[in-house]
């Protein structure tokens, strides 16, 4: 994070306020673990967002249905985790950081139509992922 702060103070001048600032300074940080990843030797550790223990139980909610909650909670962070990086790394652009394609598209240097895919196929390999970890059969299936 430190060396993230570095760049954005050394590079600010190369910010031009056409899109968000978010998507500028996730380029950064993208750029800046990249460089890490490049210069280490062993295999990079998930670094994603853990929001999703995060989600306030609603009031009504019986012991049953929080613990039901808590599992699928769990089976959904390890299905994300036990994604590919690239896959993992659009749905955290996508669902969590609520960039539209199009600006997923020109931080990755692919084409609009191709993040659309990407975004689709990695949510399909988590949804799949998911409901093989939690033995429950796929409502597509």
């Amino acid at each position: 994070m430190q060396i993230v702060f570095q760049r954005t103070l050394k590079y600010r001048h190369t910010y031009r306020d056409e899109g968000k600032f978010s998507a500028w300074l996730y380029h950064i940080a993208r750029r800046v673990a990249a460089d890490h990843y490049r210069r280490s030797v062993r295999q990079p550790t998930p670094t994603d967002p853990a929001d999703f223990d995060r989600v306030s139980d609603e009031v009504t909610a019986s012991a049953g249905e929080s613990a039901a909650k808590r599992d699928d909670l769990a089976i959904m962070q390890t299905a994300l985790e036990e994604l590919p990086l690239e896959q993992r790394e659009i749905l955290v652009l996508h669902r969590f950081q609520h960039l539209p394609h199009q600006q997923i598209a020109k931080l990755l240097n692919i084409s609009t139509g191709a993040a659309k895919v990407r975004v689709h196929r990695a949510l399909a390999a988590l949804r799949d992922r998911f409901f093989k970890l939690s033995h429950r059969p796929s409502p597509q299936a």
